[in-house]
Parts: structure tokens; sequence; C-alpha cells
């Protein structure tokens, strides 16, 4: 047996492994209250994410969170496989995920735009396919904008602008579908942005003084396009004036080291003698991801590769 075969194949035990345990835990939360159904008048994301939320739904609870619970871990592998990172338990197994899983959360939105972007950029899909990773990620920006835009910079760079034409087709096809069958969402949307102060004790964001971590994402030249845009990610982050730790779901897909996935629960355990208050220093695994990579790229190389920090 090959040796991608068997990580796929371990990915998908674990994968059911986490499905399984969903059908037995009081967990899910977010799932049933925002996602899980049609669009409620708080709805804190974009309509057309109910085009993939409402039909899981349809399985009633708790096979709904379950089969989400499913998705979003293998999709959280393969996404991470695709742009390079060989390591799928660092996600699968960092606190990010688990939080994400146990509230029922839409992670997997981001990382399935992840996949259908390294799809189009190396023409493996359809261009159209671009439009659906376009929703997927803007479904949730202060998580996202970073890879939407560097994504869409490197298809018009490499493919022109026919590509992006495509791509907007099928995301304006998204669009209004959402618009047709659930009208009037865009302004309950904007009636809970309105509403929403980011000051709360899960706000892990260091605003605005994670804006200066943007540069270290564009100084470095000559790197690989996966820790560009994991770079991107972390940047993305650390520039929003409001995320929580899990948000970092699709950076920890891109990163492939042990440390990143130890530093995870180093901010939950022991941290949580802080009660709440450990929430708020999420910042520092995006930053540690941030800065690592951005030492790599101007430190020797090691003369043993697998001493690095961060490898491709």
């Amino acid at each position: 047996m090959r040796r991608a075969e068997f990580n796929l194949i371990g990915l998908v035990g674990v994968a059911l492994g986490f499905t399984v345990a969903a059908g037995f835990l009081p967990g899910g939360f977010d799932a049933y209250f925002f996602y899980l159904r049609t669009p409620p008048d708080n709805t804190p994301v974009p309509a057309w994410v109910y085009l993939l939320t409402t039909p899981l739904s349809w399985l009633k609870p708790p096979f709904s969170w379950m089969a989400l619970t499913f998705l979003t871990v293998l999709m959280a592998g393969l996404a991470g496989r695709a742009w390079g990172n060989k390591n799928w338990w660092v996600a699968v197994f960092s606190a990010p995920m688990l939080w994400n899983i146990w509230l029922g959360q839409i992670e997997v939105l981001e990382l399935a735009g992840l996949a259908l972007g390294w799809l189009v950029l190396n023409r493996r899909a359809h261009p159209a396919w671009l439009g659906a990773a376009w929703l997927a990620l803007a479904a949730k920006p202060q998580a996202s904008l970073g890879i939407l835009l560097l994504l869409t910079w490197w298809v018009w760079r490499d493919q022109g602008f026919r590509p992006l034409l495509a791509g907007l087709v099928t995301a304006g096809l998204g669009a209004a579908a959402s618009l047709l069958i659930w009208p009037g969402w865009p302004m309950r949307w904007a009636a809970t942005l309105g509403v929403f102060t980011p000051t709360w004790s899960w706000n892990a964001a260091i605003w605005p003084f994670g804006l200066a971590f943007i540069p270290l994402t564009v100084i470095p030249r000559g790197i690989s396009r996966a820790k560009r845009l994991r770079m991107a990610a972390a940047a993305t982050l650390l520039a929003s004036p409001y995320f929580t730790l899990y948000h970092c779901t699709a950076l920890m897909a891109l990163t492939p080291s042990a440390w990143a996935l130890a530093l995870s629960w180093l901010l939950v355990y022991p941290a949580r003698a802080l009660s709440e208050l450990w929430m708020k220093w999420g910042w520092l695994l995006p930053a540690a991801v941030l800065l690592a990579d951005f030492a790599l790229c101007y430190l020797p190389a090691p003369k043993n590769r697998q001493a690095k920090i961060l490898p491709e």
C-alpha cells in the first residue's frame, strides 16, 4: 500500500471517529442555532452559506452535526494535502479544529475554498469553480480575505482575465440563488453585523496592531506558494478586528509542524487558569506561524532538512 493511500485511509478513519463521537456528545450548538436550518433573522453569515448547510439540516440532529463534522475533518486533510501539507493530523488534532467541531462552526467552507482554489490554479477544475471558492472564502472574511485575494491574483497572473469572468458568473449565480430562496437576507445580515461589537472575551484580535504583520507576507521573494498562502492566512487573522481561535482551522491545515499543534493547546491549557481571558491570547498562534515563516526566509538553510521548523 502506497503512503498516500495509507494517509487517506487514516484521514477517513479519524474523520469517522470524530463523526461517531459527535453522535454521543452534547455539542453542535452553533450548527443547530445558526447554520443547520434556514437563515435566521440574526444570521451572522451571507445566505449562500445555507445552500450547503440547509441540505445537511435535512438529516436532522444529531446526524446533521455528524455530517458537518465528517466533512470538516475530511476537508482539512484534503485541503492541506493539496497545498503540500502531508501532516494532516496537525490540523485535525489541533485546538482550533476541536473547538470548531464542538461548536458546530463552518470553517469547512474556508477549507473547501482552499481546495477549490488549488484545483483551479493547477487547472484540475474548470475556472467556474473559482466562483464557488470565492463564495466559500467570503463567508468569513476575517479568516479568509487574504487567501481569497492571493488565489485571485495567482489565477489572473497565470491564466488571464477570462477565468475570473467564469468565476464571477458562478459566484453571481450562487448569490442570486440565495436571494431567490431567501429574499431579504442582506438586510437581516447587515442588521446583525451592525449591532455586533467585538469586545467580548472570545475576541483574539490585536486590532489595530495586527496590521503591522501584513508587510511580512509580501517582503520575502522566491518562496513557495504554499508558504505565501500560509503567511497570508496568518496575516489576515492578525489584521482582523475580530477573530477567535477556531478561525485558525484553515491556517492549521496549511501548517505541517507539530510545534504549532502544541502551541494551539498551550493557549488553552494551562491558560484556562485565566478563566475566559485565555481566549484573547489566540493571536499568538498566527503570529508565531507568520514570524517563523518570515524568519526562515532569511536564516541559512539547516544542513538537516528535517530540522526545519516549518517545512514546505
